[in-house]
């Protein structure tokens, strides 16, 4: 017991120690700086190397192989969906086209007059279906033909904006 007492007093005499000397605070008024905060944007923006991707981005070509005729955009410029880009030569396609019309034309009047004919017994149904089916197929014909002819064209297949062309007229 005397010793612990003993120990207790050394410690509350040391804690209780007030040496004015070795006090770091000084005795006078304290001198303060400060700011005042004012509220003004934030720019948020990260500065950063790297490569910007497209969200939709596609290479073009046309179904059909040909010559380019004729290129309607410019590179960098907007396009709208459908617009038409690049139009490879159809020449051979357009000639076809011409003369399956004309067929056309001719075959649909005889198909008239036979069906005239067939109402009133004076050919056979045959002869009659035999002038319907070549109409018919020359207008098959002329659908394939139209379907050819829109493969030798390029269009945009959304709205964007037009990149870099690797194609000049004259190429293949």
């Amino acid at each position: 017991f005397p010793i612990t007492a003993l120990c207790c007093s050394i410690l509350m005499s040391a804690c209780s120690s007030k040496d004015r000397e070795s006090d770091p605070r000084p005795a006078g008024p304290m001198i303060v700086s400060g700011i005042v905060v004012q509220p003004r944007p934030l720019d948020n923006v990260v500065r950063s190397s790297g490569t910007v991707l497209a969200s939709e981005s596609v290479d073009l070509a046309a179904e059909a192989a040909g010559r380019v005729d004729s290129i309607y955009f410019h590179e960098g410029r907007h396009v709208r969906k459908n617009d038409l880009l690049v139009q490879l030569n159809d020449d051979d396609l357009q000639a076809q086209l011409k003369k399956t019309e004309l067929q056309i034309q001719l075959a649909s009047a005889q198909e008239q007059r036979q069906k005239q004919l067939a109402e009133k017994n004076l050919i056979s149904t045959e002869q009659y279906d035999v002038s319907a089916n070549q109409l018919n197929t020359l207008k098959a014909d002329y659908d394939n033909l139209t379907a050819a002819g829109r493969k030798k064209k390029i269009r945009a297949p959304f709205d964007g904006i037009i990149g870099l062309r690797y194609v000049s007229e004259g190429g293949y």
